[in-house]
C-alpha cells in the first residue's frame, strides 16, 4: 500500500504521495529484475482537483481498474461541479465495482469547487461505495517505539512529547491508514506508527505540531519536511533499536514522489525531484 499525506491549513491543502508498490507479504514488487512503481496521485485540471488512490487498485481476473475508472470518469466530466462527488459515487456503484473487489480501496480527495478548498475521502469496499470520515478516537503515539528513540539519542521522554498537541495533529494531518481497520491490535492495520514517525520527524527538524502547522510555513518549508518525513519511515523501519519488530506495512511505503498544493483559485501538481 502507497502512503498518501493529506495536511490541512486555512488557506491551502497539501497532499502528497510515493509511488511504490509492493506484494501481499509488503514486498517491493519486482518485473525484470527492477522495482515496479506506479503513480497513486494524479491531478484533473480542469475541475481544479487531486486525487490520492491507495488499496486494492486493480484485479485483471475481474475487470477492476479504479485509477483507470476515475480517471475517464473525470475527463469526461460535464456536470455541476457541486455534484462532482456523488455523481463520481453513482458512477462507481453502477459499474457494480462492489462486486468485482478484494480487500479495500481508497479515494482521497481534495478539490477547489467554487473558490473553497475541500476534502474528502471515499472508501470502496465489498459492502458499500461511500465518504467516509476519519475516526476521532485513533492514537497517535506508540509508546514504545517513543520511549526507544529517545533512548536511542539521548532525549528527554517527557520534553519530547511537549512538542506536540495531539488534538491538533488529528485536525491538521490524515493519511489514508485512517481509513483501514484501525485494529490497535494489529500495527500493521493502524496508523500508530505512521503518526509516531511524523512526531519524530517534527521534532527532529525543531517543528512543532500546532494547530497552525502548515499556515507557517512556506510551500518549500513543507515540502522539505514531508520529504524528510518519507525518509524517516524507510530508515526508522529497519532500526530495530527504535522499531523492535518488522512492521511489514512500513515496508509497503516508498520515497516521496508526486505532491499537490491546493490554494484558493489555484493548484500546484508537481513530481519531486530529489
Amino acid at each position: 500500500m502507497t502512503l498518501i499525506t493529506r495536511i490541512f491549513g486555512k488557506k491551502r491543502t497539501f497532499i502528497a504521495a510515493d509511488s511504490q508498490i509492493n506484494d501481499l507479504q509488503g514486498y517491493p514488487y519486482h518485473l525484470n529484475g527492477k522495482i515496479v512503481k506506479r503513480q497513486k496521485l494524479f491531478e484533473f485540471d480542469n475541475l481544479n482537483l487531486i486525487l490520492g488512490f491507495s488499496g486494492t487498485l486493480s484485479i485483471k481476473e475481474s475487470g477492476y481498474f479504479l485509477i483507470e475508472v476515475c480517471n475517464e470518469f473525470f475527463e469526461n466530466f460535464q456536470g455541476d461541479n457541486n455534484d462532482l462527488l456523488k455523481e463520481l459515487i453513482l458512477h462507481l456503484k453502477q459499474l457494480k465495482l462492489t462486486e468485482k473487489i478484494s480487500g479495500s480501496s481508497i479515494i482521497m480527495i481534495t478539490a477547489n469547487l467554487n473558490n473553497l478548498i475541500q476534502s474528502c475521502t471515499i472508501k470502496i469496499n465489498k459492502s458499500d461505495i461511500s465518504i467516509i470520515v476519519k475516526p476521532g478516537d485513533t492514537k497517535l503515539i506508540h509508546d514504545s517505539t517513543i520511549y526507544f528513540y529517545c533512548k536511542e539519542n539521548n532525549i528527554d521522554y517527557s520534553e519530547f512529547l511537549t512538542n506536540f498537541c495531539l488534538s491538533n495533529i488529528k485536525e491538521c494531518f490524515d493519511f489514508n491508514f485512517d481509513y483501514g481497520d484501525n485494529n490497535l491490535d494489529d500495527i500493521n492495520n493502524h496508523p500508530i506508527l505512521i503518526y509516531t514517525i511524523l512526531c519524530i520527524t517534527a521534532y527532529e527538524q525543531k517543528m512543532k505540531l500546532k494547530a497552525d502547522f502548515l499556515d507557517n510555513l512556506s510551500d518549500s518549508e513543507i515540502l522539505s519536511f514531508i520529504s524528510c518525513f518519507y525518509e524517516n519511515i524507510l530508515r526508522l523501519r529497519d532500526n530495530r533499536n527504535i522499531i523492535r519488530d518488522r512492521i511489514g506495512v512500513l515496508y509497503t511505503i516508498g520515497d516521496l514522489a508526486y505532491y499537490a498544493i491546493v490554494k484558493n483559485g489555484e493548484i500546484y501538481f508537481e513530481i519531486y525531484e530529489r
